[in-house]
């Protein structure tokens, strides 16, 4: 595996980001139907919450992953009109932000999920924020796994097609012991 840096995302990488958006969808996945796939998952992170956006780079400065993060859903929701979270504003209180991170295939299983998450952790803990929480395909068991190996635990399953997951930051950061150990 090429050496990879994770680094804040950077308007440069607005072109391969949205192609990762792309390449890595399994309900958009067409042409006619990329721009609505970066309404609800891509340009509203990376024009408005720049700051939490993190990409995984190349040796050749060319995004290879990402990790794209709205720090607070409820402004998300009052300013995204592509948005389709509203039901999930009931977590707003303990778990405020919400993230998308995709990869593409090539360099999935290297460890870059988790490098990514902890870039995130890092700057949302800077921010006081405490919780950050996620929609989940439930066909998508590598990214169940993965998730559920990070510590997010579910929080909702009464969706169709959705799980939800939460993570307390303070225990992701170390900050609070966890359940079990509480």
């Amino acid at each position: 595996m090429e050496n990879i840096k994770i680094i804040p995302y950077n308007k440069k990488y607005f072109s391969d980001t949205r192609t990762i958006c792309y390449e890595t969808s399994t309900s958009y996945h067409t042409p006619e139907r990329a721009p609505i796939l970066w309404g609800l998952y891509h340009d509203w992170y990376v024009l408005n919450s720049p700051e939490t956006c993190f990409v995984a780079v190349n040796e050749k400065d060319t995004a290879v992953g990402y990790i794209l993060c709205a720090p607070d859903i409820e402004k998300y929701t009052r300013e995204n009109p592509n948005n389709h979270y509203e039901s999930y504003r009931k977590y707003a209180k303990d778990y405020p932000a919400h993230l998308h991170i995709d990869i593409l295939p090539a360099y999935q299983g290297h460890g870059l999920g988790g490098k990514l998450l902890d870039a995130l952790y890092k700057k949302l803990g800077s921010m006081g924020i405490k919780g950050i929480h996620l929609t989940c395909g439930k066909h998508k068991l590598n990214a169940i796994k993965f998730y559920e190996k990070h510590g997010y635990k579910l929080l909702d399953s009464n969706d169709s097609s959705n799980l939800v997951f939460g993570l307390n930051l303070g225990i992701a950061l170390g900050l609070m012991p966890t359940r079990k150990g509480a």
